[in-house]
This record gives C-alpha cells, sequence and structure tokens, in this order.
C-alpha cells in the first residue's frame, strides 16, 4: 500500500491545540482570556514549531469565511503548514472539512471516528462499515484536493479495527495517526501499537505519560515529554526506520492542572511544559541523527 520513497528529511515538527488544553479552555476551566486560533499559531511560530494542528478545542470551523482567511494569511506569514482536526466521521462532515482544507490550503486532516465518548464504542461493527464507506466515497475528493486523511487511534475503536478500515479503504490518501497515550485506554502499550500501525503510519502524536497507584487501583496521566514512562528517544528511533517518510510529528499534552493552582500559574504551567516537550523532542531527534551517522 504505502511505498512511496522514504526522502532523507525528517518529518515536520508541530504543535496541536490540545497542548494548550487550558489556554483555550475546556470544560471545568476558562481563561478570561482564551487563546484564539491566531493567538496559537503566535505561539507556536515563537517557539520555533514549524506547522500547528487546529482540532475542535479551538472551535476553529465554526469561524468566518473572513476569519478563516485571517488564519490562512498569518500561517503564510509565519512559514507555518496547517493541519486540521475533526472528530465524528459522516459524510457531511467530512467534506465540510475537506471544505476548510481547501480554503485553508491544508493537506492533512486529522480524523477521529467517533464522538467524544468515555467508553470504547459499543456497535463496532456498525462505525467499521460506516467509515469505510464514508472514506471511499470521498477519495475521488481527496485526490483531486491533494488532502491525506489519517485516523487517530482513539478511545472507541481497537486497533485491528483501525487497521482494519485502512486496509479496507486500501488507498495511499488514508492511512493512520499514533496517539502514543490513547493507546493505554485499551491497555497497550505505545511500542506495541506503534509496531501494528507502523506499514500505515502518516503522523505521530507525541504525548507523555506515567501511571501511579492509587487507592483501589491506578492512575494515568500525562506530563511533559522526558519526564515520564514514554520512551520517546526509543519511538524516534522506530520512526526514523519506517519505510515511508511521517507527515509530521505533532506535540500534544495531557498535563492536569494542580488543584491548589491559580488560573495565572496553570497557564504559566502549560506554557513551559510546551516548551520542555519541544527541547526534548529536539533533543531526541538531534540524538537519533548523530547515531545514524
Amino acid at each position: 500500500m504505502y511505498n512511496e520513497q522514504k526522502q532523507n528529511t525528517r518529518p515536520r515538527l508541530g504543535l496541536g491545540s490540545f497542548a494548550y488544553r487550558y489556554a483555550i479552555g475546556c470544560e471545568g476551566f476558562r481563561p478570561l482570556q482564551p487563546m484564539t486560533t491566531l493567538d496559537f499559531l503566535i505561539a507556536a511560530h515563537q517557539m520555533g514549531f514549524e506547522g500547528v494542528q487546529l482540532c475542535e478545542n479551538l472551535n476553529y470551523a465554526k469561524l468566518s469565511r473572513e476569519e478563516l482567511l485571517k488564519v490562512k494569511e498569518k500561517a503564510a506569514e509565519l512559514n507555518l503548514f496547517l493541519e486540521l482536526g475533526m472528530r465524528d466521521l459522516t459524510l457531511e462532515n467530512i467534506l465540510f472539512h475537506l471544505d476548510l482544507a481547501e480554503l485553508l490550503s491544508a493537506s492533512f486532516l486529522r480524523v477521529v471516528l467517533g464522538k467524544n465518548q468515555p467508553a470504547p464504542e459499543k456497535a463496532p461493527g456498525e462505525l467499521i462499515d460506516s467509515a469505510i464507506k464514508t472514506l471511499t466515497a470521498v477519495l475521488p475528493r481527496c485526490h483531486q484536493q491533494g488532502v491525506i486523511i489519517g485516523l487517530e487511534n482513539h478511545f472507541d475503536l481497537r486497533t485491528q479495527d483501525l487497521l482494519t478500515i485502512v486496509q479496507e479503504v486500501n488507498d495511499p490518501r488514508v492511512g493512520m495517526i499514533l496517539d502514543t497515550t490513547n493507546c493505554l485506554g485499551f491497555v497497550e502499550r505505545s511500542e506495541e501499537t506503534l509496531k501494528a500501525l507502523s506499514p500505515y503510519l502518516l503522523s505521530v502524536h507525541l504525548k507523555d505519560y506515567f501511571i501511579k497507584k492509587v487507592e483501589a487501583g491506578y492512575l494515568i496521566t500525562g506530563t511533559a515529554l522526558g519526564e515520564g514512562w514514554l520512551d520517546t528517544p526509543g519511538i524516534v528511533k522506530q520512526l526514523v526506520k519506517l519505510p515511508r517518510q511521517l507527515v509530521s510529528i505533532i506535540i500534544e499534552l495531557t498535563v492536569r492542572r494542580g488543584e491548589q493552582q491559580s488560573p495565572e500559574e496553570i497557564l504559566a504551567s502549560e506554557q513551559a511544559a510546551i516548551e520542555r516537550s519541544l527541547s526534548y523532542l529536539n533533543f531526541a531527534l538531534r540524538l537519533e541523527g548523530s547515531e545514524s551517522t
């Protein structure tokens, strides 16, 4: 399926909008001045990212045409690539997001198949069949428009179910995105999921995590890259060995705010964690580069 010749360049480094869970705002926390899409682009550029992924928490899809054109212009001005994110794969929804991708000159669309739900899909067979039908229907549009669709492993379908979809669609315009913590919901280690998805992998969302024992169970939570259990250098080593060049590596965060932190401290802590994550990823990439020479 994926037989394109691998280039001798590393994947582009991007920042996902879910890295700014608190600066943008989420259920239970809303800053006085939520980060806008334009603010997000500027922040990513200032830290040295090459691009961004706009996802649902930004509500970018609800911006007016004029506002979206300003986003496109700002991205071009800052020399940032744009990726778009959506959830809930229906024909109407993906066509709408392909329209957005065309307007914004974005060539990569990240898709979460199900709706935002706290448990795995109760009828996985129905979702699998629906996804295959919908993705097959939009293939001509993807080829015409030059858009690649990446299905993200999420807490809706198991890895093998996602592979079934990609294998049935059987087109280079549809592949996989590995999120290094989403697989934990199915008690899969990131390295195991990477191995399974590697033949179809288009992009990676890097998030670190740690697990600790608590009363009557275990707590899995996020942390900055290099500060948890994720073997980031090992993951990077595997990524550079893939037969196909990745489109991008996207940094996200799942760092939970401190209960005693003030809003100002929460935002400052989040910003610092993003900066540390980027620094550590660059270190891991340099380390792999030096070992490969």
